[in-house]
C-alpha cells in the first residue's frame, strides 16, 4: 500500500478538524434550541410548534402545526442542525413566525416565561454564543 502524500494528509486532516468543529457548534445549537422550545409557554402549543430555523428571514412562516410537547418541533429543528454542511459558514435564523411571539419574549406577556425564551438562553449560552444576533421577523 502507498503511503499518503502530504497533501493526502493534510487534506484528512483538514476535514477532521472540521467535522470534529462544526459537531461542537451543532451540539450547542442542538442544546440551545432544545431549550428555548422547552422554555416555550404552552397554551395551545401553536408558539411551542412554530420555532423554525430557516435561510432568510423571509422564509419563517406561522402556519406550522402546534405542538404542545415540543417532541415535533426539537425533530424538526434538530434534522436542520444535522444537515448543516461543515464546509462553509452557516448564515441561519432561528425564529418564531407567530405573532405573539415577540410580545411574550420583550413585554412579559406569559407568567410561565416573564424573562423570555430566546434571551435567557442565549444568556445561558455566554460566550458560546457571542455570535447570535436578536431581531424581529416582522413582515
Amino acid at each position: 500500500m502507498a503511503k499518503k502524500s502530504f497533501r493526502d494528509q493534510f487534506t484528512s486532516a483538514q476535514l477532521r478538524a472540521m467535522q470534529k468543529a462544526a459537531g461542537e457548534v451543532k451540539q450547542r445549537l442542538y442544546g440551545f434550541v432544545s431549550a428555548v422550545v422547552d422554555d416555550t409557554p404552552v397554551k395551545d402549543g401553536g408558539l411551542r410548534g412554530s420555532w423554525q430555523i430557516q435561510k432568510s428571514p423571509d422564509l419563517i412562516q406561522d402556519n406550522l402545526p402546534e405542538d404542545p410537547s415540543g417532541a415535533a418541533t426539537k425533530q424538526r429543528l434538530f434534522t436542520k442542525i444535522r444537515y448543516l454542511p461543515i464546509h462553509q459558514d452557516w448564515d441561519i435564523y432561528f425564529g418564531n413566525g407567530k405573532p405573539y411571539a415577540q410580545k411574550i419574549e420583550y413585554e412579559g406577556y406569559s407568567k410561565k416565561a416573564p424573562n423570555g425564551m430566546l434571551r435567557k438562553n442565549i444568556a445561558r449560552g455566554g460566550q458560546a454564543f457571542s455570535g447570535f444576533k436578536l431581531g424581529s421577523f416582522d413582515k
